[in-house]
């Protein structure tokens, strides 16, 4: 966005130069666009707190959380989260694609090709509800870790 010398918000930060936008043309799509940006920025996390992945992603610490998430009952949910952290670290930014996600979960395992894509989107979306929502990324090459919150992998185990 370009701005210029004397429009609303011309020297402030992007949450006012938003709220001066959305006083100088009211509409209840500026009103919603505001509130969603406001809804985003409370959930955002403070920068420079870390994902913790665990030894043998047996568990991971969300920024911020008191407590680990358990993944120990949970092998294949283990490896992906292992799969896409070790790939975060090594290559920030690329993504893992689903038949790279299906190998990491289900190693050696021969299943279908509608089989093995509904293992991994399922596998994606208890990953997104246990936490992870913000931190998993999808592109047309597949699924990442975001690359705007920083990732930590313990060793050991």
């Amino acid at each position: 966005m370009q701005r210029m010398a004397g429009a609303p918000g011309a020297s402030a930060g992007p949450i006012e130069e938003a709220r001066a936008l959305a006083e100088a043309h009211p509409s209840d799509d500026s009103r919603f666009a505001l509130r969603a940006a406001l809804a985003c920025l409370a959930r955002a996390e403070p920068p420079g707190q870390p994902l913790i992945v665990r030894a043998g992603g047996k568990a991971l610490r969300l920024p911020g959380a008191a407590a680990d998430v358990d993944l120990r009952r949970r092998v294949p949910l283990q490896r992906i989260v292992l799969a896409l952290a070790r790939k975060r670290i090594e290559a920030p930014g690329e993504a893992l694609a689903l038949e790279e996600l299906l190998a990491a979960g289900w190693p050696g395992e021969r299943v279908g090709d509608s089989a093995g894509t509904n293992r991994v989107h399922v596998a994606l979306t208890t990953l997104r509800n246990l936490g992870l929502r913000g931190f998993l990324v999808s592109s047309r090459d597949g699924y990442a870790l975001t690359s705007a919150s920083p990732c930590s992998l313990e060793q050991g185990d």
